[in-house]
């Protein structure tokens, strides 16, 4: 799911919001995700829907946001006419 959600990412990037933007919105996007999962998993909690919820969506969403940007965000930091 993640790897078809980096079309949506990069669309976004790209027509709407801007690599920087994205990176962070779909970034905090991924960490509440993780937050979710890590606390739906508690001994006392063991809330299962919380749990796909936060992987299967929040995770889906941001690593989607995440892949295609970074990586171009990070090479244009590099100036193509200093070797």
């Amino acid at each position: 799911l993640s790897y078809v959600s980096c079309l949506f990412g990069g669309w976004l990037a790209s027509t709407r919001m801007g690599r920087f933007k994205t990176i962070v919105l779909l970034g905090g996007l991924y960490a509440a995700g993780t937050y979710m999962a890590a606390f739906a998993s508690l001994p006392g909690i063991e809330n299962v829907p919380m749990y796909v919820a936060g992987t299967m969506v929040l995770v889906t969403f941001g690593a989607g946001g995440i892949k295609p940007n970074v990586v171009t965000h990070g090479a244009d930091q590099f100036d193509q006419d200093d070797p």
